[in-house]
C-alpha cells in the first residue's frame, strides 16, 4: 500500500523501530512508513542500518536491544514514562517468521522454516515479515494501546 504524503492512517505520527536494520524489524519499519508515520530505526549493526533507513526514508540511530526481555522493557518503561505526553509505546512477539534469521534458527534445529511453523504453529506456514508489519500499523493507529506486547505468532504452541 503506498499512500500520497498527508494521505496515510498515521500522517502526523512518529515511530521508532528496533532491530530495524534487516527482517521483521526493516519490513515493520517500511509499512510504518507506507502508512505516513515519520520512522527512526535503530538497531546494532550499523552498516545495514544506514542502508535501511536509506532506503524507506528514515532516520537511524544504533542501539543493543536484543532480548525478548529486554524490548518488552523498553515497551514499558517507555509507556509508563511517556504516555502521560501522549506517546504510546508497544512490543511485538513474532513467531516463525520467514526471514533470513528465521530460516537459520531452522536450520540449527535441522529444520526448514516451513517445518517449524508446522510443528509450533496453530496457522501451518511461516509469518510473512509483511504481516508483522501489518500488527504495527494495527498498534500504531490505536491511542489507547500501550505498554502491551501483541502475539503475532500464527498461535504458536510449544509441546
Amino acid at each position: 500500500m503506498n499512500v500520497a504524503a498527508g494521505q496515510g492512517p498515521l500522517d502526523g505520527q512518529a515511530a521508532v523501530v528496533t532491530g530495524a536494520a534487516t527482517g521483521i524489524g526493516a519490513a515493520i519499519a517500511a509499512r510504518l512508513a507506507e502508512a505516513g508515520a515519520r520512522v527512526l530505526i535503530a538497531d546494532v549493526d550499523q552498516e545495514r542500518l544506514a542502508a535501511s533507513a536509506a532506503a524507506i526514508g528514515a532516520e537511524s540511530a544504533p542501539v543493543d536491544v536484543r532480548s525478548r526481555e529486554s524490548v518488552l522493557g523498553l515497551a514499558r518503561a517507555a509507556a509508563d514514562q511517556l504516555g502521560p505526553h501522549g506517546i504510546r509505546a508497544n512490543a511485538i512477539c513474532p513467531g516463525c517468521v520467514d526471514t533470513e534469521m528465521g530460516r537459520r534458527l531452522a536450520a540449527e534445529w535441522g529444520m526448514t522454516i516451513a517445518e517449524l511453523a508446522e510443528r509450533d504453529q496453530v496457522i501451518k506456514r511461516p509469518i510473512q515479515p509483511e504481516e508483522i508489519g501489518n500488527a504495527a500499523v494495527f498498534l500504531a493507529s490505536s491511542q489507547i494501546i500501550t505498554g502491551q506486547a501483541l502475539n503475532v505468532d500464527g498461535g504458536l504452541v510449544f509441546s
